[in-house]
Formats: C-alpha cells, structure tokens, sequence
C-alpha cells in the first residue's frame, strides 16, 4: 500500500509531535508499505528528513518552504498555512496517482489539503489531530466567539465529514470531539507513544545534556521541555517558583521556545527568580538525555487545553523512568487516569499552591518519587510504547483502505 502524510510542519523545525511521525513512518516501511510525505522547510534548524528515512527505497518526500510569520499574529498565520497548501497541492497532484490513503496531520487550515484529496484526487482521508481548532485557541482566550469562530467551526466540521476516520491522542479529545457533532465509530484514540527502540533512562555519567550545560547534579531539578505556546501554562510555573524559590536545592529547567518566551522571561527577570534556569530548544538525538536530567518534570497545561489537546511529552518522560506534576482541569480523564495509576500528581490548573506542595513531596520523599517512577515506566512499557500504538495506527489505515469505516 503506498500512503500519503501531508503535514504543515517539517522534520526542519522542532516540535513535540515530530517523534509521533517518524516511528510511524519507519513502521509503515518496515512492513513494506511506500510513504510519500508532503512538508514544510520553514527553518532550517535540523535536516528536512530523519538519516534512517533518507535511504529507504520505498520512501520519498517533498520540503516546501514556509514563509517565518508571527506566531502572535493569527490571521497571517492562517491565510499562510492556506498559500501553503495551495503550492503543495500543485507538488502532489503528480505523485498521488498509486497512493491509497492520505494521512493530513492536524492544522488549523487542514480543511483546505482534505477537501481537495478528498474532492479532486478522490483518496481516502485519515486526519491525524494533535489539536483541536479552533476550539482550542478560543478556550484559552486567543479568539472571541465570533464571526471568524463560526467560519472556522464550520469549515472544520466539513473536514471532519469529508475524512473517512480520524485519529485523536486521548478519550478528552475524542469526547470533545463528539460534542462537536462527530460520529463516535469514525473517532479512533490512539495515544501519544514512543519509540522504544531510542528512548531510554541515560545514566547521569553519560549524560550529554548534562555534560553540555555542566550542571550540577547535587541539586534537584524541575523539567518542562517543550514548546513555551499558548497550550504551556507560564505563569503557572512562575507562581509555583515563586512558592518555592527559598529552596536552594531546587531549580526549575526550562527548555525550549515559543510565542511566550519572551514575556515568560521578563516576568521571571522582574521578579528575581534565581530558581528558573533557560535553555534552547535539543536536538532530537539527546531527548532521553534531557529528560533524564530531572529529577522530576511539569507539565502546566493552559486552562481548557485537556479535551483540545494532549501533552506528547508525558510518554516520553515515563519512558525515561519520571515522573511528573501535571496541571490542567480536574475532571480530565487524562488527570484522572495519572492519579489512579499513580504516575504522576495531577492538580487543577489554578491551585499553584498544591502544585508547589506536589512538587515539594516528590522531590523531598525519595520512596514515594521511585514509587511513582516505578509506575510510571512500567505504564510506558505496557501501554504507550511504539509498536503497540503504531500497530493500532496501522489498522485504522486498513480499515480505511478495505472500506471498514462509516
């Protein structure tokens, strides 16, 4: 079977779903299956395509480049990822003859790639959704409910309709999507997983990420790696510092970049906080490094983003043998989930206070910390690892392909 990923954003350019594609990818050809991706080269910071994908005979690809718009700046943003997908279109239109089914990776201008696979070329459509828009932008206060919502909703429920199955991270998402209007037989979950076969826990004397940064290993550390964007709750983790920051011993590592690194930074510098270090985003060969690095990690999650969206990274910390605090509404499945398992603290998203107190009995009670740990790598092993999950994957792509689905 030869299949199509089209997606918005390129290997070139890092982000937290990259790792999601690339081992699905390698699975789809180890099975013998030809992948043909359509992506952007917007960028530059890493290679357009992963080395062990390169030289693979039933893989082959196209980078089209991206205009760099502010991310702050919607409007442009959007009518950009339209000029973009309108000068791929004109790239695959030759190469889609032999493909079966089209995979479109979530985007808010993904209704534009699916309506002309589906409409003009006729092929079988999977979207792939990491977030949902554009409900997602407007529960976190970065679009009013107006006008340029409901086109949006509109267009989007056409997408969802024109796609033969769709494929979400998380039963948050899919019961949002639900409320949306979606038939619940075409919503298929498939979990953010990990490639089992790359990450692994890094001892400490063979830490790059460590060695890079020489830090300091008596004391302990407070991760978040990822993208400082609209779905990462700053000031959460400004407040939670600011709780703590008469503990010498603990220092909270940011890593990354984002629309709010910038203010995220002022408001750290304004307010003296010695305990927040910054760091750039890694590169993809040392991710286990860098969450090995601490001794426990955050996830603050902006208000509203459980059900919209699902943070990729929790696998990959579990994998490397962490645990974690974890912020965002209470009632989630996915908080829920983490606290019956005992994986990791889930607290609401607007109580920095217990928060603080969550990270504090983490970090200060080693038995339980490696009781968490304990848990957490064992729930890795067993449920989000990448050859359980891509298996899943790939029998939602048959299932399109045979016409098993509504």
């Amino acid at each position: 079977m030869k299949i199509m990923f089209v997606t918005i954003e390129g290997f070139d350019t890092p982000n937290s779903n990259n790792h999601l594609t690339h081992r699905l990818i390698k699975d789809l050809l180890s099975k013998g299956h030809k992948v043909y991706l359509v992506e952007s080269n917007r960028n530059g910071e890493l290679k357009d395509i992963p080395d062990d994908l390169t030289n693979n005979d039933g893989f082959e690809y196209d980078a089209i480049h991206r205009k760099v718009v502010n991310k702050t700046n919607f409007i442009a943003r959007y009518l950009e990822g339209i000029d973009f997908f309108c000068r791929a279109q004109k790239v695959w239109k030759n190469k889609i003859e032999n493909v079966e089914v089209c995979i479109v990776q979530s985007t808010p201008t993904a209704y534009y790639a699916i309506k002309n696979l589906s409409k003009k070329h006729r092929k079988k459509v999977i979207y792939s959704i990491y977030d949902v828009f554009p409900d997602g932008i407007f529960e976190i206060n970065a679009m009013k409910k107006g006008i340029l919502f409901k086109v949006l909703s509109y267009l989007q429920y056409k997408a969802y309709g024109l796609c033969k199955k769709i494929v979400v991270l998380s039963n948050d998402m899919k019961q949002k999507l639900i409320s949306n209007g979606v038939e619940s037989e075409k919503i298929e979950v498939v979990v953010s997983w990990y490639d089992e076969t790359v990450i692994h826990e890094v001892e400490t004397n063979n830490n790059e990420f460590i060695k890079k940064y020489n830090i300091d290993c008596s004391k302990k550390y407070v991760q978040y790696a990822g993208n400082f964007g609209y779905t990462f709750d700053w000031k959460m983790v400004l407040e939670i510092a600011k709780l703590l920051k008469t503990r010498d011993d603990i220092i909270f590592h940011m890593i990354g970049s984002g629309t709010f690194e910038k203010k995220f930074k002022e408001e750290v510098k304004r307010n003296s906080l010695k305990n927040v270090i910054f760091f750039p985003w890694q590169p993809l060969d040392i991710i286990m490094d860098v969450y090995s690095a601490a001794t426990i990690a955050l996830i603050p999650l902006s208000k509203h983003v459980l059900g919209n969206s699902h943070p990729s990274k929790a696998s990959l910390l579990m994998a490397c043998g962490r645990t974690f605090v974890c912020t965002g509404r209470k009632d989630s499945d996915l908080i829920n989930t983490y606290n019956l398992l005992k994986v990791s603290i889930g607290v609401a998203d607007d109580d920095p206070r217990s928060a603080a107190d969550a990270v504090v009995e983490l970090i200060d009670n080693l038995s339980l910390r490696r009781a968490y740990e304990c848990a957490a790598k064992k729930h890795a092993n067993v449920e989000l690892s990448g050859t359980r999950n891509t298996e899943r994957f790939l029998k939602a792509i048959q299932a399109v392909s045979d016409g098993d689905c509504i």
